[in-house]
């Protein structure tokens, strides 16, 4: 992801995702993608806690 693309994805976040559930989300299904197994849990944790 470029620095542009992160940015746009941090603003869209900042205004439509208050809980931050949907950025978690997000977070969990990129670790997914990238087959990091290990991140992937460590994200679905801090998914847990938001709920």
């Amino acid at each position: 992801m470029t620095g542009n693309t992160a940015h746009r994805l941090a603003e869209v976040f900042a205004a439509d995702d208050p809980t931050g559930k949907l950025e978690g989300l997000w977070k969990v299904k990129e670790q997914l993608r990238t087959s990091s197994l290990a991140d992937a849990a460590s994200a679905k944790e801090d998914l847990k806690a938001l709920a």
